[in-house]
């Protein structure tokens, strides 16, 4: 004989509807697995839950340790990166406010030799500068010695990106730059700006830079 599978409501609604074979017997066994099946079911959630509780509890113990590790971790390899950064820099900005200042004095002398050979052109003299300019730039020449202060601001953006965007996005040239460097940007330039171009060529660069020989002091 096969197993009744109906549900209390529907053995209910089939003794109301004139079904004389089912006995209460029926009914309450179908109550009871009912219950029991609900049981089953609570006890399936409660286990889920149970083993969510104890996946968090592992998960945050792991990360417990793993930020002990992190937080015990030593940084002065870092700090010492740092500061030996700061005093590149400052040493940097030193040096180039000094060239800047030498820069201003050789424009300032350019005028005043330029002032004084046109004085005397006017009065018909021949004057020794010619017609030309004393510092010609017209092949770029000046342009490629004179520093600029903010070209020193650039470093930190050129160390991460690879290069500093100047007009039109273009990659920044300036006289701090080494041969080496130069032709870096000019690369960039001509990649047609391939994602990634800048830092390639800046980590390919650190490399050559690491793997020179260290330059033995004087004896």
């Amino acid at each position: 004989m096969a197993t009744d599978t109906r549900t209390v409501e529907e053995l209910k609604a089939a003794v109301i509807a004139g079904d004389t074979t089912i006995t209460a017997s029926q009914i309450e066994k179908a109550r009871q697995a009912e219950e029991f099946a609900e049981l089953q079911a609570q006890a399936e959630r409660a286990k889920a839950q149970r083993d969510r509780v104890a996946e968090l509890d592992a998960d945050v113990a792991t990360f417990k340790a793993d930020y002990a590790e992190f937080a015990g971790a030593d940084l002065s390899e870092l700090r010492g990166l740092y500061d030996e950064a700061v005093v590149i820099v400052a040493e940097l900005h030193d040096k180039v406010k000094a060239r800047v200042a030498e820069q201003r004095e050789m424009e300032e002398r350019e005028r005043t030799l330029e002032r004084r050979a046109k004085e005397l052109r006017e009065l018909g003299l021949d004057a020794s500068t010619g017609r030309g300019r004393l510092i010609d730039n017209s092949q770029g020449e000046w342009t490629r010695i004179a520093v600029r202060p903010e070209d020193v601001d650039g470093i930190a953006h050129e160390a991460k990106f690879g290069f500093v965007p100047g007009g039109g996005g273009l990659p920044t040239v300036h006289a701090l730059h080494s041969d080496e460097r130069r032709d870096d940007m000019l690369a960039i330039r001509a990649s047609g700006y391939v994602q990634g171009t800048g830092r390639e060529l800046l980590e390919a660069f650190i490399a050559r830079h690491n793997a020179e020989p260290a330059v033995e002091a004087d004896a």
